[in-house]
């Protein structure tokens, strides 16, 4: 059996317009990836700060002056998965609390294309949405990934 860098069909002249022109183009894609990639890290980094500091700022029960509990450990666990999971090209959510001690995720285009979901200790995720017309609730549970139903709504507010 030949070696697949003896065969015929593998071998590439390093002078070949086309091998140099493939050579241009898989280094212009791999930096391109690489440069996406550093962007969805960096809006990954941005938004575990934004949840570490309203960790801190909720961590005392009553934080709100009205009752409001301190954010809670697992639901802080939680939120950290859930950030984790959004996968590539998908816009990061602004990040608060909720006086129950949830974390509330939440993507805003506008007042007709808005979703907030609460993310709580039992990884149940409560969620509400309007997009236009369509209003939309209900309750889905935080597994490796996140729940198609939540990601087809944050897609569904990304259009415009």
């Amino acid at each position: 059996m030949a070696d697949v860098a003896e065969h015929p069909c593998m071998m590439i002249s390093s002078s070949s317009a086309i091998s140099e022109y493939a050579h241009n183009i898989s280094r212009s894609e791999v930096e391109s990836w690489r440069r996406l990639h550093e962007l969805q890290s960096s809006r990954y980094t941005a938004a575990v700060q934004e949840l570490d500091d309203v960790a801190e700022e909720c961590r005392e029960p009553d934080w709100d002056a009205a009752g409001a509990l301190a954010i809670s450990h697992a639901s802080l666990a939680n939120a950290r998965e859930f950030l984790a999971a959004i996968p590539f090209g998908v816009e990061f959510p602004t990040i608060g609390a909720a006086p129950d001690g949830t974390i509330m995720l939440g993507w805003h285009k506008s007042p007709q294309r808005t979703l907030s979901v609460n993310v709580s200790p039992t990884a149940k995720l409560p969620f509400a949405a309007r997009i236009d017309e369509r209003r939309t609730r209900g309750v889905e549970v935080l597994g490796r990934s996140i729940p198609l139903a939540i990601l087809n709504l944050i897609h569904d507010i990304a259009r415009q």
